[in-house]
């Protein structure tokens, strides 16, 4: 287990398990690395931003500050009872070209204040507190098989079924990192424009997660979530 408290913190082309990162304040970077395991990741008062990385099979993420996830795969987390198993964001979160799949609990994400997403997948449910707490879409993002999330901006697709969004298992993929990858005829694939293809910053977001070009050599569109199929 990696405790962080007070301290800047970045890990790197790393494998964590099976305890995890715990956080109390300061700020905690994740790059290309995978967190397994029973705590998963977790940040109780500071900001915390994951890249290209893969959190799975344990208690997913845990953010009470500022949460950034962006080309990246949240997958197979949590347990029966939890208010969300992949991704509980207590204060403002944002996600981008994301896949989120197959966690347990009430949901796969849970917002208690506002979580903005862009060009993710949600592979399962969203919930919000019913105080403040609300999803904002900015456009291309896929919910299968419901539509809880509220998405509703150009690009988006609620209500997607299994057969369509044909989401691959978490597996080796290629890249430091496993991946669920889109097979043939997804819907997830080219339906992202090239100059919305892009990162925290609103710069060209280049690679996927596993680090192949975004878009596919050639090509004009990128894909949905973390994974872009290559020709």
């Amino acid at each position: 287990r990696i405790g962080n408290y007070g301290g800047v913190l970045t890990v790197t082309n790393s494998t964590i398990h099976p305890w995890g990162i715990d956080s109390d304040t300061g700020t905690l970077t994740l790059i290309a690395s995978t967190v397994s395991g029973v705590d998963g990741v977790s940040m109780r008062d500071g900001s915390l931003t994951i890249i290209d990385s893969t959190v799975s099979t344990g208690s997913g993420i845990d953010s009470y500050g500022p949460l950034t996830v962006v080309n990246s795969t949240v997958s197979g987390n949590g347990r029966t009872g939890m208010i969300a198993g992949g991704i509980r964001a207590w204060g403002p979160a944002t996600l981008i070209s994301t896949t989120v799949s197959g966690n347990l609990g009430a949901a796969d994400i849970y917002a208690d204040q506002s979580l903005t997403a862009i060009n993710s997948i949600v592979d399962g449910r969203c919930s919000v507190s019913e105080e403040a707490g609300v999803i904002v879409s900015n456009g291309n993002n896929i919910e299968s098989p419901g539509n809880t999330c509220g998405f509703d901006q150009p690009g988006d697709q609620p209500s997607v079924s299994a057969d369509d969004l044909k989401l691959g298992e978490l597996a080796d993929d290629g890249g430091p990192t496993r991946t669920h990858a889109l097979a043939e005829g997804s819907v997830a694939i080219d339906r992202i424009p090239v100059e919305q293809c892009v990162d925290a910053d609103g710069e060209p977001l280049m690679t996927d997660q596993r680090g192949d070009s975004r878009p596919e050599t050639g090509g004009t569109m990128c894909d949905v979530g973390a994974f872009e199929v290559q020709p």
